[in-house]
């Protein structure tokens, strides 16, 4: 366990993938908060074809089960929900965000029985549907436009004029 503490410290994406997995299969109430730490502090990744350990975080999350896995679930779903959609800056820095919000949500899905799980869901699901409301009556000045759109320019502000 000790070793796949350090190997998910790895600078390489590739071992922290590969450690998140073996945690994973462990299914140990220790591998929990190993992983719950470690995407907590997982930075964004930008580029085309740049591998995200992220999702088997979340998925070995997921594996692991019981009620510390679904816990740091909803944690770190609420973490994303919070900062996301209100602060354009989060989203513009976190490449990983939407990856991140759809993931928990999928895994989270296992644990469907259970109230809290299923009113945190929906809930989440209410916020979203309400922030894209406004955008939907006025396309032209929503929050899910870009800022040049809501300025009314035609084109964003890299292309040049002529």
């Amino acid at each position: 366990m000790a070793e796949l503490q350090v190997q998910i410290q790895s600078p390489s994406p590739e071992v922290r993938i590969k450690a998140a997995t073996a945690l994973g299969e462990t299914r140990s109430e220790a591998a929990v908060s190993i992983l719950a730490a470690a995407l907590a502090r997982e930075e964004s990744v930008s580029g085309h074809g740049v591998v995200s350990p992220k999702w088997p975080m979340l998925r070995a999350l997921g594996t692991i089960g019981g009620d510390d896995a679904r816990d740091a679930l909803l944690l770190i779903l609420d973490q994303y929900l919070q900062r996301g959609p209100s602060d354009s800056r989060y989203i513009q820095n976190d490449a990983d965000y939407n990856l991140v919000v759809t993931s928990a949500i999928f895994v989270l899905t296992q644990w469907h029985e259970e109230p809290g799980v299923v009113e945190r869901l929906r809930r989440t699901r209410a916020n979203r549907a309400s922030w894209h409301r406004g955008c939907a009556r006025r396309p032209t000045r929503g929050a899910c436009w870009p800022r040049w759109r809501r300025r009314g320019s035609a084109r964003p502000p890299s292309v040049p004029r002529g």
